[in-house]
């Protein structure tokens, strides 16, 4: 069988596996530069995800120490209620400004 192929036949099907083979190295380099592409912008979005998570915890610190320091003026100022006086009415409480130490006017 072999012998039965001539020298234009050969030519033809060393054409056609050499065409093959360019073709698949031309869509193998598509591929692996869409592959790239993609893992590239994944690691971007995990990198943006990560930021904007320690953004909202930071945020989230940031307003229970907010809240915590409302709750503590207000109770210091419930605390310097006028002597004598029983009543927790908050209109009896005391307003003026809490003076820490090193306050200067």
């Amino acid at each position: 069988m072999a012998s039965d192929l001539t020298g234009q036949q050969v030519l033809g099907e060393v054409g056609k596996a050499g065409l093959t083979l360019i073709v698949g190295v031309i869509l193998g380099g598509v591929l692996k530069q869409a592959l790239d592409s993609h893992a590239q912008t994944m690691a971007e979005r995990s990198k943006r995800r990560e930021r904007l998570t320690t953004m909202v915890m930071n945020l989230e610190s940031t307003v229970d120490s907010v809240q915590n320091s409302r709750l503590l003026i207000l109770a210091q100022r419930t605390a310097r209620r006028p002597e004598g006086s029983g009543n927790t009415d908050p209109a009896e409480v005391d307003r003026r400004p809490v003076r820490t130490p090193g306050w200067q006017r």
